[in-house]
């Protein structure tokens, strides 16, 4: 009975899995369609080109992301932990692609106006969640939270602080200090625009010092990469911050998912042609131990004597032997 319980439970697991993938994809897939018929609709000629360079480089981010999420689910050496917070990171990362193109598609809008309210809500809440999931990612991947104290009460504290933070930003509604839009559905910062980029700083330069602390686990190529997802979206905000009109934070930050992805293949890569060249080491020190003359015994007539060892993988359990122990008697192994 409890096995009936834990196979289906593997199957409505698997099941569930699949829906959510499903889902994800459909996502995907529905936020493409939507940024670029919508931007078919609102007409080039009525967007700044500014606002056509944000959107275009949006949708080719959105594709380049849809592509990376696919390779995940069909790669199935891609698994555990740092997989699946590289997904997540990655669900963010086109949100924010998403979220960023209709903001600048119903700016200017005024029948949109609450439209462009609840997107720029939900874009700024991506950047503290983006920034949460990456410092979630170096933890898992270094491997520092299971073993340090002081970073599970760090980790705990960043995830209090990340929901208080994402309160503050949908406060801003009714309030307004981060951002208003005006009747006319013009979209403008507001005084208090730069506070809201407070905890992602502080949480990739928190993720920074957890790099740097566990460099030694890391290839140079690994760490540049993650030294890329801390200071691109920082100098890019910085930048945003004093230039508005250029919007290319989450499209950087696609590039360096790519890049990512591309240095978690290498690592992969390089770790199963390891383990490939170890098994067929030990495939060939078994092979060596099994007997191979056959007949065995040329001289003893009586007896006829053959085994063969095929393994289902690299390498078997099994092994077997035959000798005489005195004339008469023969030791099967």
């Amino acid at each position: 009975m409890l096995v009936q319980i834990q196979i289906f439970g593997k199957i409505t697991m698997k099941i569930g899995q699949r829906i959510l993938t499903t889902t994800i994809s459909i996502v995907y897939i529905l936020m493409i369609v939507i940024l670029a018929v919508s931007l078919y609709l609102r007409g080039l000629k009525n967007l700044e080109p500014v606002y056509i360079i944000n959107i275009s480089s949006e949708i080719f981010g959105m594709a380049t992301g849809y592509v990376i999420y696919l390779c995940c689910l069909f790669d199935t050496q891609k698994t555990g932990a740092d997989n699946i917070n590289f997904i997540n990171m990655l669900n963010m990362v086109m949100l924010g692609l998403f979220t960023d193109g209709v903001a600048w598609l119903v700016n200017g809008v005024p029948s949109l106006r609450w439209v462009n309210i609840l997107d720029n809500t939900i874009y700024y809440s991506v950047t503290p969640i983006a920034s949460f999931l990456f410092f979630k990612y170096v933890l898992s991947f270094l491997q520092l939270g299971n073993v340090n104290r002081k970073l599970i009460g760090l980790y705990r504290f960043i995830r209090i602080t990340l929901v208080i933070d994402i309160i503050a930003i949908y406060l801003n509604i009714p309030f307004g200090y981060f951002f208003t839009v005006h009747a006319d559905g013009i979209y403008e910062r507001s005084t208090y625009t730069s506070v809201s980029m407070a905890y992602p700083f502080l949480i990739l330069l928190t993720s920074l010092v957890l790099i740097l602390l566990g460099r030694k686990q890391l290839q140079k190529y690994r760490m540049v990469v993650l030294l890329l997802y801390v200071f691109v979206p920082l100098i890019v905000a910085i930048i945003t911050v004093f230039v508005y009109g250029l919007s290319i934070n989450y499209s950087l930050l696609m590039l360096v998912m790519v890049l990512m992805y591309c240095v978690i293949n290498i690592e992969q890569g390089r770790q199963k042609a390891v383990a490939d060249r170890d098994l067929d080491t030990a495939s060939n020190i078994q092979e060596s131990m099994l007997p191979k003359q056959f007949p065995p015994f040329p001289d003893r007539k009586e007896l006829d004597i053959y085994a063969m060892m095929r393994p289902a993988k690299e390498v078997g359990g099994d092994f077997y032997d035959y000798f005489f122990v005195d004339d008469d008697n023969i030791a099967l192994v």
